[in-house]
């Protein structure tokens, strides 16, 4: 077998090296304009294997340079620009969020009416009537609202004048301002108004917002009365078949020397002044304990005797409260009034089949066919 010569079996073995080393030696061979470049090249690399920064002395520098690397002047000028408009386009966006807020919360009404639609059925024409229950009757407040479900408060005594009339709903929050009852309002009664109608809703609040700064449950009173009007709003905007429900406001309580944080009346007689000025309806409770205790020949100072803890009732101050609100449903809501509200289905008595269909309400004797009077 013949030998191989040194140089062939190097390019055999080693072809890169073999390739440089021939580039190296040939180089001589190779024209002055190819050996510059060569030289450049490798002292381009030489430098960057040393961490050294390079200066390009011509274009054909750039040129060297892979594609991905060259970047367009006019790319880099719009950029920023572009970056600007979409920041400007999100805070405009935002602008009319906030703006559009008491019109997305009615446009969330309706989306739970349309949702109320489609579970229960909605009337065919106007003067049907959707008897999914008895309505409601929502009583929505804060601790005042709360405890008045508790033993001794009024909420068993309202149970029992509207049983199997209105269902009695306890949606009382203790320890809540105005401002923080209106955020969950916007969460709870669309969903209530899904069981049925919402009848009647009372709205108790204002002892929290009197607390005095800093006490964070303090409320300033435009801010409260604001907060009032917006509640009103939203429960007149539901759409029930049988319309919007009635509205009682009731004013915060006085309260004695263990509170001397709150000035609760204050705010009593600012919410008067609105309930005059929308028409809506107001309990006074204020005169309320005012009346009782100068039948008694006592001093409004002296409220104290229907309270448990200086600012909730005990139960003879809620059993006056009970037979004050419901004194007013009569007079001003008589179609409201226990008496004047259908049984929800008959009572057995009245029963005469055996095994047929029994409907809820008698013919002529719905939600919304109530008699006049008491």
């Amino acid at each position: 077998m013949p030998a191989l010569r040194l140089s062939t079996l190097q390019r055999l073995l080693f072809p890169t090296s073999s390739s440089s080393s021939s580039s190296t030696h040939g180089s001589s061979s190779l024209p002055s304009s190819a050996r510059h470049s060569t030289a450049s090249r490798r002292r381009t690399s030489s430098a960057s294997s040393i961490g050294l920064p390079l200066l390009a002395s011509s274009s054909s520098a750039a040129d060297d340079l892979p594609p991905h690397c060259h970047t367009s002047s006019s790319a880099r000028t719009t950029r920023l620009p572009r970056l600007y408009a979409a920041l400007a386009a999100f805070v405009f966006a935002l602008v009319l969020l906030y703006a559009a807020r008491e019109s997305l919360e009615l446009f969330a009404v309706r989306e739970w009416a349309l949702a109320r639609e489609f579970l229960i059925g909605a009337p065919a024409e106007e003067g049907d009537r959707v008897l999914v229950g008895p309505g409601q009757f929502v009583m929505f407040g804060d601790s005042l609202t709360e405890r008045a479900f508790e033993v001794g408060g009024m909420g068993d005594s309202l149970i029992a004048s509207y049983k199997r009339k209105l269902d009695i709903v306890n949606r009382g929050f203790g320890g809540y301002n105005s401002a923080w009852a209106l955020s969950i309002a916007r969460q709870i009664f669309p969903a209530l108004s899904l069981r049925s109608d919402i009848r009647l809703v009372t709205i108790w609040l204002g002892a929290n917002d009197a607390a005095e700064p800093p006490n964070k449950q303090h409320v300033p009173l435009r801010s409260y009365l604001s907060n009032i009007s917006h509640l009103i709003t939203l429960l007149l905007a539901l759409p029930q078949p049988l319309g919007p429900p009635e509205i009682i406001l009731l004013t915060p309580p006085p309260v004695d020397g263990r509170w001397p944080d709150r000035e609760p009346l204050v705010y009593a007689n600012a919410l008067r002044t609105l309930a005059e000025e929308t028409e809506a309806l107001v309990l006074d409770t204020e005169a309320v304990l005012k009346k009782a205790l100068e039948e008694r020949g006592k001093e409004l100072q002296e409220v104290g005797v229907f309270l448990k803890d200086g600012l909730h009732f005990n139960p003879e101050g809620y059993d006056l409260i009970h037979t004050a609100l419901l004194s007013l449903i009569s007079t001003r809501l008589p179609h409201l009034a226990p008496d004047a509200l259908p049984t929800y289905f008959p009572p057995w008595t009245e029963i005469t089949t055996h095994g047929a269909e029994i409907v809820p309400f008698a013919a002529g004797a719905g939600p919304g066919d109530e008699k006049e009077g008491g």
